[in-house]
């Protein structure tokens, strides 16, 4: 499994998967030449448990690098978490479909099958899941093992950047 704390993992993916990857200085080129359809667009998902600040930042980056090529979907699963109880809710995701699943409420208090059966259902049909929900959470190891045996690539964070351990 790889990180997607750094964009390289994600986008290495992506250009695996056949999605075409635009540098920056390639932007405005790529702008004039005919792009795939939104509806025929792969899919990629973002899961976190909440979405803070950062959170939010990583969705907007990754769908500016990818706009016209794939779709971003950003899972948040609640709005709140002890994990993040100290960070306001996010905003918006810019050009990523931001999807909050249980709105309102604690990831903490939404029992274990409800994330997993609502997190499946939210990355239905996402060529390549991202999950950034600390995997020693039971249902988000049988979420992984269920998207690969779909033949999805799944993502996972592996480690915690500086920002996780203050």
């Amino acid at each position: 499994a790889a990180s997607y704390d750094q964009a390289s993992g994600v986008l290495g993916r992506a250009m695996q998967f056949g999605i075409p990857v635009v540098a920056r200085r390639d932007r405005e080129a790529a702008a004039s030449a005919a792009l795939m359809p939104r509806d025929k667009q792969p899919k990629v998902a973002l899961v976190w448990s909440q979405f803070a600040a950062c959170h939010a930042d990583r969705c907007i980056a990754l769908a500016r690098r990818l706009e016209g090529r794939a779709r971003v979907v950003a899972v948040e699963v609640a709005t709140t978490s002890h994990d993040y109880a100290d960070f306001p809710p996010s905003g918006e995701t810019g050009g990523a479909d931001k999807r909050t699943l249980f709105p309102g409420r604690s990831f903490d208090e939404v029992s274990r099958w409800r994330r997993f059966t609502a997190t499946l259902s939210a990355v239905k049909g996402c060529r390549i899941v991202c999950i950034g929900v600390p995997y020693n959470l039971l249902e988000f190891v049988l979420l992984a093992w269920v998207l690969r045996l779909r033949g999805r690539q799944v993502v996972l964070r592996t480690r915690a950047n500086a920002f996780h351990l203050t």
